[in-house]
């Protein structure tokens, strides 16, 4: 990690004094060319989408009217501005959308519209007013700029790895400068995110995608295998863990499938610690009724029956697909609405307020040796 946190470093420190011309030497030292374009517009989104052919659109159509309509209904619910007024208090507590994101969509063997699409949209739902993805060179398929058409994405720049990172952490023209950074990366891109907080916000380190699939009933082998294979699927690094307390199962994963972690337990509150001593991204839970759940802390998404495929969860069921990976799901959230705002607190204080909170609020100044604190509410007394 010393390495790669000194490579990016680098990139940083000569994007940040060369502006684009570094952004070019990294395209091309990374990529190995440079793309016909950089940016590209809605327009050019549009031209993207009508060439799909109706399938696809049809399909598309549908991913984005799940999330969509989920992410309201989240919003419906629970953004909404809260007044109080206590002791002659008035409290206001309320949400802001931030103004701009930016959106990291991975490379790879195949194009991820899936990543524009769980992460664009809960951020136009919340309110943000510029959105722009920045996507390796190879991505840029008509499936990324339709998705981003869609998706209500402002601009998209063909610039990849820790180099599109700082792009929009530092607003090298012709790129725009955003609030926050989301979305899933390799090491590089994770340490740029790593680097560049503080200058925006940034959401997670999301890194190598895993699954574990808690066992507790008698399973379609089939349907078991092909779950955990589909995980192996993101990529060399990616975690695929049975936690069971059937010993056949147990032992017939560990004949029949490589590179599967195995655990195997009699007792179903142990398997259950396992799967909280993990903390894994995604979780399947086949088996142990409701009331189980309610024992799982740990988990980014969890997937409940034999019915629940984690890849409905990739691409269709609503929620987004960024989830807490290698364990951080003990301490953190996946991808959500509430990520795209911020809060606030305005505060009033009457004349009852002003009295009822008047002597706790100097002796604690006081107590911390405040005489400025202190004085800045004596002085108001005095004056009224």
């Amino acid at each position: 990690m010393d390495r790669v946190k000194k490579v990016v470093e680098k990139i940083g420190e000569r994007i940040r004094k060369e502006g684009f011309k570094a952004v070019l030497f990294y395209t091309k030292k990374f990529d190995g060319f440079i793309p016909e374009k950089f940016v590209y517009s809605r327009d050019d989104m549009k031209r993207a989408y009508m060439k799909l052919d109706n399938e696809k659109k049809n399909v598309f159509k549908s991913v984005y009217s799940n999330i969509l309509k989920y992410h309201d209904e989240l919003k419906k619910r629970y953004i909404r501005n809260v007044d109080l007024f206590l002791r002659g208090v008035k409290i206001r507590f309320r949400f802001i959308p931030l103004k701009s994101i930016g959106i990291y969509v991975p490379g790879g063997n195949y194009p991820y519209p899936s990543t524009v699409f769980m992460t664009a949209i809960p951020a136009k739902v919340s309110g943000v007013r510029e959105i722009y993805v920045v996507t390796p060179p190879k991505n840029l398929k008509n499936e990324i700029l339709s998705a981003c058409y869609l998706s209500g994405v402002n601009e998209l720049y063909a610039i990849g790895g820790a180099q599109g990172i700082f792009s929009l952490a530092f607003g090298i023209k012709p790129f725009k400068k955003v609030d926050k950074i989301v979305g899933p990366g390799n090491i590089y891109v994770n340490e740029a995110k790593r680097q560049i907080f503080g200058i925006v916000g940034i959401d997670s380190l999301a890194g190598p995608s895993e699954v574990a699939v808690l066992v507790l009933k008698k399973v379609n082998f089939e349907i078991l295998k092909a779950e955990l294979l589909a995980q192996l699927e993101h990529g060399k690094n990616t975690k695929a863990i049975l936690v069971t307390n059937i010993r056949s199962i147990y032992l017939k994963v560990k004949k029949e499938i490589k590179k599967i972690n195995c655990f195997y337990t009699k007792s179903v509150d142990k398997a259950v610690n396992i799967v909280n001593e993990i903390a894994p991204e995604h979780l399947v839970v086949i088996g142990g009724g409701k009331k189980l759940l309610k024992k799982i802390e740990n988990a980014g998404a969890i997937f409940v029956g034999e019915n629940s495929a984690v890849p409905f969860g990739d691409y269709v069921a609503g929620p987004s697909h960024v989830l807490p990976t290698d364990g951080t799901a003990r301490f953190s959230s996946g991808l959500a609405l509430f990520d795209f705002y911020k809060t606030q607190a305005i505060i009033e204080y009457t004349n009852k307020g002003f009295e009822k909170d008047y002597f706790p609020a100097i002796k604690m100044a006081e107590i911390e040796g405040m005489n400025w604190h202190k004085k800045a509410i004596e002085i108001r007394r005095q004056k009224g």
